[in-house]
């Protein structure tokens, strides 16, 4: 260890050489790589305790992971894919989607800056119109439900003094309204797709994509091969050093045993 400072400064133009050819691969490395960028767009999210009252966290955890699985869901990829020309798996392998606890974050990964924030701006558009479609059939299906549970107590008028009843409907008139809306009722909870009634959407964040590089330009990818280049000649200067050491104990012991 005490040779490798000797070592470089004896032999300056060793880190030297390998921080220059450091620096060359990384130029060379930055015109065969092609660049990366990733695009984010965010839509708001809330939840409305006034029709719920007091949530727990998992419920509301439920609440937003329907609308964050929407955003990836078959019928939104396949729309946007659609209309970027692209395959749902293409589309899918670009795309993530996180959230914090009042945002939906969409990014997406691609080569061209303007063409990648085009996409996400088709994505975040795509992916809140389908939660406005979602949110309104859930909040339909939450009154169809209400009206269904009202019906019920028709059962009981039904046998009730005719004075005590409380519903128009009795029979098989009721029956068949019951029926109804229960078929109406299961048709409004496919279309909301497990989005909730509760969940409120804010608007969409266009003005705030943003897209940011992924790669390395070209200073920094040539910054990074002289810093390896460096990092790498005293690796191996090190190892030469340890080696002259381990050379130099026989001699120093030879030289010992002569005198």
């Amino acid at each position: 260890m005490d040779q490798l400072l000797p070592f470089l400064m004896k032999r300056w133009w060793f880190p030297a050489l390998f921080m220059v050819l450091g620096a060359i691969g990384g130029l060379y490395l930055s015109t065969i790589v092609p660049p990366r960028f990733v695009a984010t767009g965010t839509q708001s999210l809330s939840v409305d305790y006034t029709s719920t009252g007091t949530l727990s966290d998992l419920d509301v955890d439920r609440i937003f992971t329907a609308a964050e699985d929407t955003a990836l869901s078959v019928d939104v990829v396949s729309t946007v894919a659609s209309r970027l020309g692209l395959s749902p798996e293409a589309f899918r392998t670009a795309a993530t989607v996180r959230r914090t606890n009042d945002r939906l974050i969409l990014s997406l990964v691609g080569e061209d800056q303007g063409e990648t924030m085009v996409r996400v701006y088709l994505w975040l558009d795509t992916a809140s119109e389908a939660l406005q479609r979602y949110h309104q059939a859930a909040l339909q299906a939450s009154a169809t439900e209400d009206a269904l549970i009202g019906l019920t107590h028709c059962v009981s008028d039904f046998a009730a003094e005719a004075f005590s009843r409380r519903c128009s409907l009795s029979g098989a008139d009721l029956d068949a309204e019951i029926d109804r809306l229960s078929t109406e009722l299961s048709r409004q909870l496919d279309q909301a797709h497990g989005v909730s009634p509760a969940l409120r959407l804010g608007t969409p964040d266009f003005d705030g994509i943003r897209a940011r590089p992924l790669t390395g330009s070209r200073g920094t990818m040539a910054l990074s091969g002289f810093v390896l280049g460096l990092i790498l000649s005293i690796c191996i200067a090190w190892v030469i050093s340890v080696r002259l050491d381990a050379d130099e104990v026989p001699d120093a012991e030879a030289r010992i045993n002569e005198s």
